[in-house]
């Protein structure tokens, strides 16, 4: 993308402006004025490359003043790329880079080192990594130069923004050693992020040791729904798994294109589904692998069906903000198992999970205002 400025950069200006000028003073931001500009700043969202795509070569020097290319940065499996506004004052990038640093060996255990991007200066860096223990190399910017070169500059902040004129878009890329982008991960709004522990279930299965699991069996089937690791952060995209185990000779039933929102079945049958319904989850998605194509002849019908051992994998968006501590969500597991002789009734099994919801990593500053706001509400 060019430098061309956004025909509307006055009207964002002036949204960024009403919002920044509402939280610093000190009282509640008006909903419509975060809405404003939450629009302002996401408008246009880009990504930069697709996987597939070769990223540009860039050396940027790390928190302790070595310069770092993809070469040195990447294990034998590649290299976790996470481009992020600031470690300095954005407290859903400094909350990310701390998730980051908890989920680092579950991603280093499958070959993946981590790295991070953002304009922030190295002394920023050094201040941010020194305070909470990052060991993963955090990158320096200075001028954006590799942030447009990966097309992702965010052209909505005017240059007279000072303090913002630079950010990016964020956005993680799982990238090979010899550039190739694999998988790329975002939220197309500043204020989600991928947590990196979702990625390592996605990419490689991985589950920390202590990860909270629940078991659910009936009959012929018998599951365990859990998350991959038992810390997660307010306003950041989670993962869950399913393992599902069938005896011999039963089924369950699936959709056309493997997915809760896939092609339905006929109304007589129940496809399978995990939902947690929480008014702290934005939204809630579940993944099934390719189902089967099963004829069967008495009905005349041929339908999508799981046997055997399978995994599922999800997704749940969580809110912010939300209470540092215990955070229990309840889930609902539905399914309808059959086999060649009977099929039995849907099936609905509730169940219950516990994370430890962590602290919120804001400034210094973010935190005053937060709070000057609390004494003013």
């Amino acid at each position: 993308m060019s430098d061309t400025l956004p025909h509307d950069l006055a009207e964002k200006a002036a949204a960024m402006l009403a919002f920044r000028q509402a939280r610093d003073s000190g009282l509640p931001v008006p909903p419509q004025v975060r809405a404003r500009h939450v629009w302002a700043t996401n408008d246009g969202y880009s990504t930069g490359p697709d996987p597939g795509e070769r990223i540009p070569e860039f050396a940027l020097p790390d928190q302790w003043g070595a310069l770092r290319t993809l070469n040195d940065l990447a294990g034998p499996n590649g290299l976790f790329l996470v481009f992020h506004r600031s470690a300095h004052w954005c407290q859903y990038c400094r909350s990310q880079l701390v998730e980051l640093e908890q989920s680092r060996t579950m991603l280093e255990r499958n070959g993946v080192q981590i790295a991070a991007i953002s304009f922030d200066s190295q002394e920023i860096l050094a201040a941010f990594a020194q305070e909470y223990s990052i060991g993963y190399p955090q990158l320096s910017d200075k001028g954006s130069v590799v942030i447009r070169k990966f097309g992702i500059f965010n052209y909505n902040v005017a240059p007279d923004m000072k303090r913002n004129y630079g950010i990016p878009h964020p956005v993680e890329y799982l990238v090979a050693p010899d550039g190739t982008v694999v998988k790329k991960y975002f939220v197309p709004n500043y204020q989600h992020r991928v947590a990196g522990s979702a990625v390592a279930l996605r990419e490689f299965g991985t589950v920390a040791s202590d990860a909270p699991v629940v078991t659910l069996e009936s009959g012929a089937v018998a599951v365990q729904i859990g998350f991959p690791s038992p810390r997660v952060f307010a306003a950041q995209e989670v993962s869950f798994f399913a393992n599902f185990a069938l005896e011999p000779g039963w089924h369950v039933y699936g959709t056309q294109g493997g997915t809760q929102a896939g092609t339905p079945l006929p109304e007589a049958y129940t496809a399978t589904s995990i939902v947690f319904e929480d008014p702290r989850v934005i939204r809630c998605q579940l993944e099934l692998p390719a189902p089967e194509m099963l004829e069967i002849p008495a009905l005349n019908e041929t339908l999508p069906v799981y046997s055997g051992s399978f995994r599922a994998i999800g997704t749940l968006l969580l809110k912010y903000p939300l209470p540092e501590g215990r955070l229990v969500l309840r889930g609902h597991l539905a399914f309808q198992q059959c086999s060649e002789t009977v099929c039995e009734a849907p099936h609905s099994m509730s169940f219950e999970l516990a994370l430890q919801v962590e602290p919120f990593v804001i400034s210094d500053r973010e935190r005053l205002l937060l709070e000057q706001q609390k004494r003013s509400a």
